[in-house]
Parts: structure tokens; sequence; C-alpha cells
């Protein structure tokens, strides 16, 4: 960015899990500005640890923005998507985002995946029935789906492992698996577990 004299804009949604790292990942860097839009506390089940995270990053440095939002995860992620959806408004600001909205993230994760299953006891490996394949079940906790993705994507490229979706009382991914159907249902329930407390999970929406 600064041989090219180029600014970036970078948007992010957070339920508060990710947020303070994606702030902290790019204060003070030159060229790069960040707005991180979080749910209140009151509209969400974010922790007062993780308000405080952002908030202190917010303060400590001049390019990144920190915006409260009345309402869920789900209606933070309306004006970030609308934002990417309007190309010539993307391009005049360039904009960018470094969480679940960005691939890199979701390749990262598949790298997770890999580093786990080589890690596994060769005894903790067993084979389905008629199967001489050594597979590992791994339980994925789902709210956008991301983890689940990244899960899909390691298979694809030949981990043997069996994937377990875990949703909370938002299971808007248990719906799509067992009926085919893709929708929203009511409204957030707020739960201990916010980054799973999502009705449109956007990384399959």
């Amino acid at each position: 960015l600064r041989r090219r004299r180029q600014r970036l804009t970078l948007l992010v949604g957070t339920s508060g899990d990710t947020g303070s790292s994606a702030m902290e990942a790019v204060r003070g860097l030159e060229g790069i500005e960040i707005l991180v839009l979080y749910p209140l506390q009151g509209c969400s089940s974010i922790s007062p640890v993780q308000e405080l995270q952002m908030t202190y990053v917010a303060r400590a440095a001049s390019n990144v923005h920190l915006i409260g939002v009345e309402g869920s995860s789900d209606d933070l992620d309306v004006p970030l998507e609308r934002a990417f959806r309007d190309a010539a408004f993307k391009r005049a600001h360039r904009l960018g985002s470094v969480n679940s909205v960005n691939v890199v993230r979701l390749l990262v994760q598949v790298v997770h995946y890999f580093y786990a299953y080589l890690r596994l006891p060769e005894g903790d490996l067993r084979p389905p029935e008629g199967s001489s394949e050594r597979r590992a079940r791994v339980a994925v906790p789902c709210g956008a789906g991301g983890h689940l993705a990244a899960g899909l994507l390691a298979q694809q490229m030949g981990l043997p492992i069996t994937l377990l979706a875990a949703t909370n009382a938002n299971d808007a991914l248990h719906r799509l698996l067992a009926t085919g159907e893709l929708r929203a249902h009511g409204t957030v329930s707020q739960t201990a577990s916010p980054s799973m407390d999502i009705q449109v999970p956007y990384n399959v929406w």
C-alpha cells in the first residue's frame, strides 16, 4: 500500500470473538483504517470483557474505529453486505475485510484441521465399519458456518474426517442440513455462545 500510495478500509462485523484480534492486527498500520461493528450488550450476549478488549484498542489507535449496533449479529451484517455488494462503492473506498467473510480465514482454518488430525494418536483414529480408512470425527460449533466450510474444504483436499455440525438454539444450519432450506427463522436467541447466535449463516447464505 505504501509503495502504491494507496489506502485500504477494512469493514468487519463481529459478535465479539474476533473483533479485538482484527483490530489489534492492524492498529497503527499506515494506510489501513478498520471499522468494526459489534452488537451492544443488551442486544446480544457479548461479554463485558469482549467489549472492553475492543474499546481499549479503539481508544489506543487512531486508525481503529468501533461502532456498537443496537441489534444482533445478523442486523449488523446487513449494511456490511450492502457495502460489499456495491462494486462502485467498494472500489471507490477500497474496501476489504479480515474476518469470516474473507476466504483467507477459511484457508487458515483448513490448516487447523490438518494440524489437529496429524496430532492425534494413532489409536484414536478408528476406521468406519466396512472400511480400512482411519477417520477422525470432528465436532464443529456452528454459527455463520465458516469453521464448517473450512472442514468441508479439508475433506475435499483428502483429509479423512467426519464433521459433526453443532448448533445452539439458533439452529439455522441444522434446518439447512435437515430440510435443504436456508432461511432466517424468527429472532436471534441470546445464549452463552454469542458467536453462534446467528439466524443468517452468511458463510453459506
